[in-house]
């Protein structure tokens, strides 16, 4: 449904836009304004290539499933980051084609069918969406600087974060070694294992460096460098405080186990 949409929306097909709007954003007196902001970063020639890049569906009891999607449109001159979300608006009777044998005539059920009985002319049944909402912005030269993780105007704070970051792992397998030379350590491989336990997490978005930090769970590794599909995605730093590989040191360095 997503990239049927899409299509008609750049070759302003009203009526095939129409037919494709959920109840709600059919009946917003600003819907048509809204597609043509969307339709206004289209050019005219066709994609290049067309790819979805993330898509999640949200499913409530008592009500239609909603998703959310995201495309990935490469043209000759651009790139297209277009975000739909759509709601189940029914279901439909997908029958094979028989030679010789008239289709029936498709239509949107509002309940849902029932399975294909013996000697009945087999369908499948799918669900039909409807759009609820749609964006279209434009991937440019400064975006892909600004997500770039080398990129320009990064902070004193960032580059400190980074190495923290770094040195959080070091520090971890330092305490890991030393618990696997101390050979008669009680409960050795616990031990080990432990030197990797984390508390917390902060996390930092990359381009802006605003950190945030979740305090009321433990980790395991803990440390890493992310980042999403999408060439909008900034790239995501995150550490621990490595609790587990203090309470290691401590162990060795006050009690000293004989090695």
């Amino acid at each position: 449904m997503g990239r049927t949409t899409i299509d008609a929306i750049q070759r302003a097909d009203w009526p095939a836009i129409d037919r494709s709007l959920a109840p709600p954003f059919f009946a917003d007196p600003a819907h048509a304004q809204r597609i043509e902001e969307a339709r206004a970063v289209f050019p005219v020639d066709p994609p290049w290539s067309i790819k979805l890049i993330s898509s999640d569906k949200t499913v409530v009891k008592g009500r239609w499933d909603r998703s959310n999607l995201s495309y990935l449109y490469t043209f000759p001159a651009k790139r297209l980051v277009i975000d739909l979300q759509v709601e189940q608006n029914g279901w439909r009777r997908v029958y094979d084609p028989i030679r010789g044998r008239p289709t029936p005539v498709d239509r949107i059920e509002r309940l849902e069918p029932p399975k294909a009985q013996p000697n009945v002319r087999p369908y499948k049944v799918g669900k039909v969406f409807k759009l609820l909402s749609i964006t279209a912005i434009e991937v440019t030269a400064q975006d892909d600087a600004e997500t770039h993780f080398f990129g320009p105007n990064k902070s004193l704070g960032q580059w400190a974060f980074f190495v923290a970051t770094l040195v959080t792992p070091v520090f971890m397998i330092a305490a890991m070694l030393q618990a696997l030379r101390a050979r008669h350590l009680s409960w050795r491989l616990l031990w080990m294992l432990g030197a990797f336990v984390g508390f917390g997490a902060a996390w930092m978005d990359w381009r802006l460096g605003s950190i945030r930090w979740i305090g009321d769970q433990l980790t395991f590794f803990g440390f890493g460098f992310e980042r999403g599909p999408s060439p909008l995605s900034p790239w995501m730093v995150h550490t621990t405080a490595p609790i587990g590989a203090v309470v290691v040191f401590i162990r060795l360095l006050v009690f000293r186990p004989k090695t």
